[in-house]
């Protein structure tokens, strides 16, 4: 009976302990990614469209676990007008767009949002998870931030997208 007893004990501890090792391993690490792409702006043309890329890589934290990432959780992300040269009353809309998901268009007047230093966020679960599993699977997040002005000017929009996320990742 003892011997049961102890083989029993023995076996619980195993099992406790490999849980324990299993949660030492597994590590969350925080991020902010950032890029910014300038846009210029054209007198003979309403249109525009330029891209970015977000990497993983780029990111100090996260380039030791780059080869074991388990899951991405993007906490928040948005993009803002962090430089604008133009008329007052350009306005227009940005869609950003990633793949075949397309999330916008989305109304400004560049002026005024550059001005005021607003952070369109870009939220709900449909979007956030679809960013993530592409930023999972391929490292490397592509943008396109594409849109029109009215009226048709020469300048220059800035765009700076920020993806603030979540890795989880084994250790060993």
């Amino acid at each position: 009976m003892k011997t049961k007893a102890t083989i029993l004990l023995i076996l619980s501890l195993i099992f406790i302990s490999c849980e324990d090792l299993e949660e030492l391993n597994e590590v969350n690490i925080p991020a902010t990614l950032t890029q910014e792409v300038t846009i210029i702006l054209a007198d003979d043309s309403e249109n525009f469209s330029e891209s970015l890329s977000i990497n993983l890589s780029s990111s100090i934290e996260l380039t030791p676990f780059l080869n074991r990432i388990d899951e991405i959780e993007i906490e928040e992300a948005y993009y803002e007008f962090t430089n604008y040269e133009g008329t007052d009353e350009a306005s227009g809309s940005v869609e950003v767009s990633s793949n075949s998901q397309v999330f916008g268009p989305f109304s400004h007047n560049f002026s005024n949002d550059f001005q005021s230093q607003t952070e369109f966020q870009l939220s709900g679960n449909t979007i956030l998870n679809s960013l993530a599993g592409e930023l999972k699977n391929s490292g490397v997040l592509d943008i396109t931030v594409s849109g029109n002005q009215t009226p048709a000017q020469n300048g220059s929009l800035t765009v700076k997208m920020t993806l603030k996320i979540k890795v989880k990742s084994t250790v060993i």
